[in-house]
């Protein structure tokens, strides 16, 4: 379902800033510094999950059902779904130059779930299936450190795409 600008009205969203030093495991400091912004918000959904691109100029959120992506400006303009995937909103992660979201998503025949690995490009809004479809996923996708690979990884397994 795409989100027209009549249908924004507001989702709540903390203003964070950098406390400046980092603690002892090396993550900065963030600290609340600002009431909650509404962005973005549909008569009778809930939004969950906002996740900033990494340029801080872009929002990336999913339904309460984590069906569905949704991409909006950092002030709530510019509403575009670019997924309506089951469980395409739990654990995405944007790529480190925030042109995309790699996400895992499921399909269902009855009671049996089979997941596959999807690349959803941001600004071209398409969509590419990086894996086939298939139970027993019990990892999400991760970035490889320069980004050129998609790592899933778990006790007995390795698998690069």
């Amino acid at each position: 379902m795409k989100l027209s600008q009549s249908h924004v009205r507001a989702f709540l969203v903390a203003a964070w800033t950098l406390a400046g030093a980092l603690d002892v495991h090396g993550q900065a400091n963030l600290r609340v510094t600002d009431a909650p912004l509404p962005l973005v918000q549909e008569a009778g959904a809930h939004f969950i999950q906002p996740r900033w691109s990494p340029d801080g100029l872009r929002l990336a959120f999913t339904s309460e059902s984590y069906r569905g992506i949704w991409i909006a400006s950092k002030n709530g303009t510019g509403v575009t779904q670019i997924s309506d995937d089951n469980s395409a909103g739990f654990g995405f992660s944007w790529s480190p130059d925030g042109s995309a979201i790699l996400t895992r998503v499921a399909r269902y025949d009855g009671r049996r779930r089979a997941d596959a690995v999807k690349l959803l490009e941001v600004d071209g809004r398409s969509e590419r299936l990086l894996s086939e479809y298939r139970e027993n996923m019990p990892v999400l996708p991760q970035w490889s450190r320069d980004a050129a690979h998609i790592i899933l990884h778990d006790e007995r397994a390795l698998e690069v795409i």
